[in-house]
């Protein structure tokens, strides 16, 4: 007997002995299973899809933490460039005036002061330079962050759909694993009746009594098909889980 029979057989048994529904006496029997030769089987699909969904929307969440994040340090890139920018501005401002200053004393300056105002021009000429150079850093490196922060937004937003696509499944699985339970108590239903109508044949006559225990035979094997559907339709959907959550990885 394997261990799947070998459990079903205890259900069976502890179900006889109690009276007990079929999702009762199963729960029952796994806590008291022996661990060393038979693990517990895993949750249903829909509680394992509904971790796996909670997993992969906390796993969106820190993604948009990181994207939130990087579009404020694009943010400050673009303030200190746009500062730069200003600086530099002001710097071409003074650059021109000294030169214009310069200019204008070409004819009637002493030829110090003449000096010292073109040498006060080259000086904020190159001053103007160097800020005008500065300040395009400045936007490259903000130009760099901005695609940066577009790029983590990208991830968390690809990141979202992929936990949305995993809630929808969780809850797809989960009223397929209500279904399958429904199944499941409704032939736990028909042996209950199966069974008391067993023990009332039994207090007729010897032959009708056997009659009706084939019919019994019957109904129960017809449950254990019932069951093993079943037990086929959350497999199923274990292996549809692990099939979406492999193409969602890739």
């Amino acid at each position: 007997m394997t261990q799947d029979k070998a459990l079903k057989a205890a259900i069976r048994q502890r179900m006889a002995a109690t009276g007990e529904p079929y999702t009762v006496a199963r729960r029952a029997v796994l806590e008291g299973w022996d661990g060393a030769s038979r693990e517990k089987p895993d949750g249903e699909p829909g509680g394992y899809a509904a971790a796996r969904a909670d997993s992969a929307q906390q796993a969106a969440d820190r993604l948009r933490l990181v994207a939130d994040q990087a579009q404020e340090a694009a943010d400050r890139e673009q303030d200190n460039a746009d500062l730069a920018e200003e600086a530099a501005e002001t710097a071409d401002e003074q650059a021109w005036q000294a030169r214009e200053a310069a200019r204008h004393a070409a004819g009637s300056a002493d030829p110090a002061e003449l000096a010292r105002l073109r040498e006060q021009a080259g000086r904020l000429r190159d001053r103007a330079e160097q800020a005008r150079r500065h300040a395009e850093r400045a936007q490259e490196a903000a130009d760099l962050a901005q695609e940066h922060a577009d790029l983590e937004g990208e991830r968390a937003d690809e990141a979202q759909e992929g936990a949305d696509e995993l809630r929808e499944l969780a809850d797809e699985s989960a009223e397929l694993a209500d279904e399958a339970q429904d199944l499941a108590d409704e032939a736990t239903r028909h042996a209950a009746r199966a069974r008391h109508e067993a023990r009332w044949a039994e207090r007729r006559a010897a032959d009708p009594a056997g009659r009706f225990r084939d019919r019994l035979d019957g109904v129960l094997q017809q449950a254990d098909r019932l069951r093993d559907r079943v037990e086929h339709v959350i497999r199923a959907a274990g292996q549809e889980w692990a099939r979406a959550t492999e193409r969602r990885e890739e």
